[in-house]
């Protein structure tokens, strides 16, 4: 079942660079660029496992019609080479967890969304200490009705999941349980189906033209810088942003934990902080004037 809202974290601009809404753009990553090296990486033990004692199986059988050997050596020969090829299929096993990953590297790129809004640890890590902003997407959006959009799975193991059962493609949908509080979703496409890569912070990264009516809201970081915001909300005064609602994400006054505040409201409240500030300087200001 697909999520009521869907939410994506981003860290602030670089100065000089168009902001989200300016440059509409929806960017991928390859796997290469992400912090867990273990994304999509399966398991090739067993199958490595299964493949070697059918080799060295293949392999009696062959001498076996050539009457280089009896039936009844079979156990310790199967023993012997199994102990025999052990540190080259150790070896094998490593080289394959590579090349798996460079082929994904090579032919997959990713766009990651979350169910959560209010996480700290990802308001943290990926919206760069609250200084970025959350994008809320429509769930509902033709850009998430092909089969290329799929929920992460988290399985309660510490056990990566088995290549040798693993649906194909469906790898770029497992994680750790580590990473579960992510609650994350992913748009997978081929590389060769989405449009050139371009320049971008130095990488060339791909992308997809941006659908404005994917947008549902902004949420502006706590720590996000009153220049990036102002930028922010001067772009969405283009018509084509109408629609798209505003918040202010704000601290909790007791508890480890963030709310979205109406950017109207939130307006309203920094109007009357202002003044309330600007009147109670003016009272200090008096008194220090007395009391001289």
């Amino acid at each position: 079942m697909r999520p009521e809202r869907l939410f994506r974290y981003y860290s602030p601009d670089p100065p000089g660079e168009p902001d989200f809404f300016t440059e509409k753009k929806l960017w991928f990553s390859s796997l290469k660029d992400f912090n867990d090296p273990f994304d999509a990486l399966p398991r090739f033990d067993t199958m490595l496992e299964k493949q070697k004692q059918r080799g060295i199986e293949d392999n009696f059988t062959s001498l076996l019609k050539q009457s280089q050997v009896s039936p009844e050596d079979k156990p310790a020969f199967m023993k012997d080479m199994s102990q025999t090829s052990s540190d080259f299929f150790s070896w094998l096993n490593e080289t394959t967890d590579d090349e798996h990953r460079r082929l994904v590297n090579e032919r997959y790129r990713l766009v990651c969304f979350s169910e959560n809004r209010d996480d700290l640890l990802m308001w943290g890590h990926y919206a760069r200490g609250h200084t970025g902003i959350v994008i809320e997407f429509d769930p509902k959006h033709q850009i998430f009705s092909t089969e290329e959009f799929g929920q992460v799975d988290y399985p309660e193991t510490d056990q990566r999941p088995d290549a040798e059962n693993l649906d194909q493609g469906k790898a770029e949908y497992w994680k750790s349980r580590h990473w579960k509080y992510e609650r994350e979703w992913r748009l997978v496409k081929l590389a060769t189906s989405l449009p050139p890569p371009i320049e971008r912070h130095g990488k060339l990264k791909h992308f997809l033209e941006l659908p404005v009516d994917s947008i549902n809201a902004v949420y502006f970081g706590w720590q996000l810088s009153p220049d990036n915001r102002a930028k922010l909300v001067e772009s969405l005064k283009s018509p084509e942003w109408k629609d798209v609602k505003k918040f202010v994400m704000r601290p909790d006054a007791a508890k480890y934990s963030i709310q979205p505040v109406p950017f109207d409201e939130w307006l309203s409240r920094s109007k009357e902080f202002e003044e309330y500030q600007l009147a109670l300087d003016k009272e200090i200001q008096t008194r220090t004037q007395l009391c001289a």
